[in-house]
């Protein structure tokens, strides 16, 4: 739940760098809980923590969502069967565990 970006730089702190690393350290374990694993390689994991806007990171994050609702594209992609359809949702976000 830690920030991890900023585009503002007087806000892209060490703490932030340190929560990126976090992220890509855990990634693994954390896609393998969602039934497939993902091989990022170095060159990669350095420019996503040297990225203080998250820009990087962000997408690496957006494509392992990606994958999991591939893998649930016969089920509606992973989507409640109760949301808005006129309202976007993030896949792999369980419902209730949004803001508000």
């Amino acid at each position: 739940r830690d920030s991890y970006k900023s585009d503002d730089r007087k806000r892209q702190t060490p703490e932030r760098r340190a929560a990126r690393e976090r992220i890509l350290a855990q990634l693994d374990s954390v896609t393998a809980g969602w039934g497939f694993s993902i091989e990022v390689p170095a060159a990669l994991v350095r420019a996503c923590v040297d990225d203080a806007s998250g820009d990087r990171l962000d997408a690496v994050l957006c494509l392992v969502q990606a994958a999991w609702a591939w893998q649930r594209r016969e089920q509606g992609w992973g989507l409640p069967a109760d949301i808005d359809p006129l309202e976007g949702w993030i896949v792999s976000v369980p419902p209730g565990t949004g803001p508000g």
